[in-house]
């Protein structure tokens, strides 16, 4: 197989996401650029310059109306992939996949494509016991989601305690089972006019720093990113402050790295995408 390049890759993201922009432009759906993709378009009007991936949310409503439809009318090499469309996929999240890629990553991951990821925001409750006690219980679930996900390979004493130790605790469950789970506890205040918060609580990599105030995804701005414009959240300011803080401020150099350790490759017989 033909190993892809970094700069080949993002190439191949930035297709990936023209098509998400042009399918949910001409269906009326809203997706915004999120986390690291919504810094790189701010501080660096691309990529941030370690960086390698692709990362846009919408809204519950959205989310499940793209990931029903965009593959009844998708382009052929793509495929949008969630729990809901495929039982052995691994994450409470979703993600529109390259399927002419081959993306092996150096962690406990499937095999996949080169894909843009696609995280679901759900309305949170104000309230911070209901809020705790949602977390605590969604916190729980993508623990033992991890254990479950990780390979057999030998490791850290203390990573090996921690997965076998909760593989047993959960063997009746299967992981399709604990995804459901998820899903239907992140879903559990929407439609509550009184929850003023919102936030990716199925995955929540920034834990608390991902509880933001849904008023900041209310409306939505164009945003440049590697030379185009994309749909971005007009609170992004405030996003971005409370995920990063001092948002331009560039990290030291030592913490300049790519987090997503990877082998790329076109699989065999696929024609360059570019």
């Amino acid at each position: 197989m033909k190993q892809i390049d970094m700069s080949e890759m993002k190439l191949i993201e930035i297709s990936i996401l023209d098509e998400i922009d042009r399918f949910c432009k001409e269906r009326g759906i809203t997706y915004f650029l999120f986390v690291g993709t919504l810094l790189g378009a701010v501080r660096h009007k691309g990529f941030i310059p370690w960086d390698d991936d692709i990362d846009i949310c919408m809204k519950r409503e959205d989310y499940e109306k793209f990931f029903h439809d965009f593959n009844i009318n998708r382009d052929d090499s793509l495929f949008a992939v969630n729990c809901d469309n495929d039982d052995e996929y691994y994450l409470a999240s979703g993600k529109v996949i390259e399927t002419r890629t081959l993306l092996i990553e150096e962690k406990d991951a499937a095999p996949i494509g080169v894909y843009v990821d696609v995280f679901p925001l759900d309305r949170l409750p104000n309230n911070k016991v209901k809020f705790n006690w949602l977390y605590a219980r969604t916190f729980l679930l993508n623990a033992v989601l991890i254990a479950k996900n990780m390979d057999d390979r030998p490791r850290a004493a203390y990573k090996m305690m921690f997965r076998d130790g909760l593989r047993l605790l959960s063997k009746k469950i299967s992981r399709t089972q604990i995804l459901k789970c998820i899903s239907t506890l992140a879903q559990k205040y929407n439609g509550c006019d009184s929850c003023t918060k919102i936030g990716d609580i199925s995955v929540f990599t920034y834990g608390m720093r991902e509880l933001y105030d849904a008023v900041d995804f209310s409306e939505t701005v164009e945003l440049e990113f590697e030379g185009k414009y994309y749909t971005a959240p007009s609170g992004y300011k405030n996003i971005l402050s409370k995920t990063f803080g001092d948002y331009m401020q560039l990290p030291p150099v030592e913490k300049q790295i790519s987090h997503h350790p990877h082998k790329v490759y076109w699989k065999d017989g696929q024609a360059p995408y570019i």
